[in-house]
């Protein structure tokens, strides 16, 4: 009947828009749904982007006082350790020679006994501060423990080590350290060895620059003796600096 066609038309019709209108309104919630979503990750990252900014700071703040002396602000055994570490991986790997020197302050009892043990520590960061002039940007420096201080200097042989070890103990030798009963010198016995080839760590070398840091220290003080890796030509060889 043509009336029943008619109704069927305008409900088809009908039908047909509110299909329409709802798409539309699906799309616009969609895309409302989308803009909120954009706008709360912006605003995340407005909020925790300082945080982790903070946080990375943070993080490498502890790192550092982890491998760090706070006294002298060189490196502490761990942290030079580890240093030591990569660079004779790095050595090994292009063949590069390294050496190791290892220093001690002279008669450091005495000072404290005479100067007091603030007096110590005044000489200890004046000797670390003078060793950080002396030193490359390649080198670095560790405190080993008490009054002794390790060096290590790629890109270095036995008689450079002997060199850069001579420029340490003339510059040491030249500190006026301040105290409560008067400003007072100090000076430092330096073991030098060139790292033997392959090493993966510092052991032997401690050992044959602690030995030469004991002759040294036997020999009067205020010098340098090289001590050569089993593995060099070189002979021990002695360099002597005025006593002190």
């Amino acid at each position: 009947m043509p009336l029943l066609d008619s109704l069927e038309d305008v409900v088809t019709f009908q039908q047909r828009a509110s299909e329409r209108q709802l798409s539309r309104l699906e799309t616009l919630q969609t895309g409302s749904l989308i803009v909120v979503l954009l706008t709360l990750i912006a605003e995340a990252m407005g909020i925790f982007r300082p945080m982790v900014a903070k946080i990375q700071r943070y993080t490498s703040e502890l790192l550092r006082i982890a491998n760090r002396d706070p006294l002298t602000g060189a490196l502490n055994r761990k942290g030079f350790a580890d240093h030591a570490a990569k660079e004779l991986s790095r050595a090994n790997r292009y063949r590069r020679p390294t050496s190791f020197l290892m220093l001690d302050a002279d008669r450091f009892k005495q000072i404290n006994d005479l100067h007091g043990h603030g007096a110590g520590d005044a000489a200890l960061s004046a000797i670390a501060n003078a060793l950080g002039e002396c030193l490359r940007p390649a080198d670095f420096l560790g405190r080993l423990g008490g009054e002794e201080f390790g060096i290590l200097l790629p890109e270095t042989s036995l008689q450079g080590a002997i060199a850069a070890a001579e420029r340490i103990r003339k510059r040491v030798e030249t500190l006026q350290v301040s105290s409560k009963s008067g400003p007072f010198q100090c000076t430092v016995s330096i073991g030098a060895t060139e790292v033997e080839p392959g090493a993966v760590d510092l052991k032997s070398a401690m050992e044959r620059a602690d030995a030469a840091l004991y002759r040294a220290k036997a020999e009067g003080r205020n010098r340098v003796i090289a001590a050569a890796a089993p593995s060099f030509e070189e002979a021990d060889s002695p360099v002597v600096a005025h006593a002190s």
